[in-house]
This record gives structure tokens, C-alpha cells and sequence, in this order.
């Protein structure tokens, strides 16, 4: 009896583990050269002016979205390790991506006096390529 509970137990124990490892992908890659991002933000409730209340909304909601495609950029890239020379590497975000993402196109918004909703895509050629392995410049510390 206890041979077969054990057995029982181990081909439960096998058959739950999943032994191939699949890459988690992110939905918000449309391909190697698009990610689009959806954010939600509230509208200053001391604006009073609609036209002006829905224009900040959106200007709020985009540097939103540009800051989330960053924070998720930074999960993408590749670290270079301390060269352990005694100077610190200082990571900067690269010169070149600041237009990717500032060019950035406005994909949806809709907009009501709860809150506003904003579609952002930023596309450029090789564009996870150029996330993974060039997002960062590293400039040593001068000590």
C-alpha cells in the first residue's frame, strides 16, 4: 500500500511540473519593432475648464505611459557587470532611445470626468534588440 502512494505521489509530483521552460512573453510587444502600452490616469478634479481638464489628462497620460514603457524597458535589459576596477559603472539611458520615445504615437484615448485612457505605441526599427542590449550607456565614476 505504501508502494503505491509513493508512486502515486511521484507521478502527481511529475505530471504538475511543467518541465519545459517557456520564456514569459509580454503582451505589449505587437512585434520586434512596436510596443504598445494602455494606461489609466485621473484627471485634476481643481480643473474646472473641460477642454482644459481633458488636455492635461492627456499630456499626464502620455509622460504616464512613457514612464511605464521605461520602467518596463529596464526588465528587458541585459546588465553589464561591475568590472570590479575599483569604478563604479554609472548606467545612463541612452541618448539615442530619448527620440524613440518621445516620438511615440497616440494610439487611443478616451476620456470621461472619472478618469482618462491612453493607447501609447512606440515603434523604431530592431527595436527589442536595441532594448536589450543598447538601452544603457555606461560612463565610469570618477573618483
Amino acid at each position: 500500500m505504501f508502494k503505491i502512494i509513493t508512486i502515486l505521489f511521484l507521478i502527481f509530483s511529475i505530471s504538475s511540473c511543467n518541465t519545459s521552460q517557456s520564456k514569459k512573453q509580454d503582451p505589449n510587444w505587437i512585434n520586434e519593432n512596436t510596443y504598445r502600452i494602455t494606461v489609466t490616469v485621473k484627471p485634476k478634479a481643481n480643473i474646472t475648464d473641460i477642454q482644459k481638464r481633458r488636455a492635461r489628462c492627456k499630456e499626464h497620460a502620455i509622460i504616464t505611459a512613457q514612464y511605464e514603457i521605461l520602467v518596463a524597458f529596464r526588465n528587458y535589459y541585459q546588465l553589464i557587470p561591475d568590472c570590479g576596477c575599483g569604478n563604479s559603472p554609472i548606467r545612463v539611458i541612452n541618448p539615442a532611445f530619448r527620440p524613440i520615445l518621445k516620438n511615440g504615437t497616440t494610439i487611443s484615448f478616451a476620456f470621461n470626468k472619472q478618469k482618462c485612457v491612453l493607447t501609447y505605441e512606440v515603434k523604431n526599427r530592431n527595436l527589442k534588440k536595441f532594448v536589450k542590449e543598447k538601452l544603457y550607456t555606461i560612463k565610469q565614476e570618477n573618483k
